[in-house]
């Protein structure tokens, strides 16, 4: 895709997600390739279909093909984190899930339970019953913590996360706050355990700006609907921001939570065509 095709994709799906801004549906194919593909990279198909669709612009053909099996497949992996939830809560499992619903209705391709015990034998409670599969452990796998399972009946693959966070498990202690916590959301009729909003942006940046090449979209969006929409306590974010970077390089990490804080200052006041100029500067 043409870097200046991408831009204007790119402000698009912001002006849509954040303002419902409309402006330059007039001005660019909505039914591409190049489009479609965007969408389901940044994990905001979903959204930006029912947003268009709210604004009188049905998906049709290719991207139309492309919602329907986006939706079947996000349907198999709702189906298998709620069956997950009430493995957990039947077993007495302390768990979260810490990013399966940061999208929704848009989600990622993994689906990530984090458990606080750190053996994997309280894996064998949940593995007979969802009749999943082992993957091969590889040398990040086993440093991190984490265990992979394919599971019938859902493309995506499931993580289970044992009593740590990070890259190489790194952030030993963060779990244990995010499940204290962590808060019973209703979505679709179900409850399911998920962060608090502070802990969810610590998170955000953990996993998508320290050790990771890009940004998609999606995280674009969430942090500034989250730093418009929550009330965030800023204390307890640089608090732990400090803590967590105790971990990490100092020149990656120093001073994150203040960078956070001005940017946050800088959301409040710009709409999101202004965002993602200065995003992209």
């Amino acid at each position: 895709m043409r870097a200046d095709h991408q831009k204007l994709y790119a402000a698009l799906v912001l002006q849509l997600l954040l303002d419902g801004n409309p402006e330059l549906c007039k001005t660019v194919s909505l039914t591409g390739n190049e489009f479609v593909h965007l969408l389901k990279q940044n994990l905001v198909l979903l959204r930006v279909a029912k947003r268009l669709e709210s604004m009188g612009l049905k998906p049709s053909g290719l991207f139309a093909d492309a919602v329907e099996e986006e939706r079947q497949r996000i349907q198999a992996e709702f189906a298998l984190i709620h069956k997950l939830s009430q493995l957990c809560l039947d077993r007495g499992i302390e768990h979260i899930f810490a990013k399966a619903f940061k999208h929704y209705p848009d989600m990622g391709h993994e689906i990530d339970l984090f458990v606080l015990s750190r053996s994997t034998r309280v894996d064998a409670q949940l593995i007979k019953a969802l009749n999943a599969s082992p993957r091969k452990p590889n040398l990040c796998n086993r440093i991190a913590g984490t265990v992979n399972y394919r599971v019938p009946a859902c493309e995506s693959l499931l993580e289970i996360h044992h009593g740590r966070l990070g890259n190489l498990g790194e952030h030993r202690s963060f779990l244990g706050t995010l499940i204290k916590n962590g808060k019973r959301v209703e979505i679709e009729g179900l409850q399911f355990q998920v962060p608090s909003p502070e802990d969810q942006l610590i998170l955000q940046v953990l996993q998508r700006v320290y050790g990771c090449r890009y940004l998609r979209l999606s995280d674009i969006a969430h942090a500034i609907s989250s730093i418009r929409r929550d009330a965030l306590d800023w204390d307890y974010i640089l608090e732990n921001a400090t803590l967590l970077g105790q971990a990490m390089p100092k020149a990656i990490w120093s001073s994150t939570g203040r960078k956070l804080l001005a940017l946050s200052k800088t959301i409040l006041g710009m709409n999101s065509e202004s965002l993602f100029v200065n995003l992209t500067l």
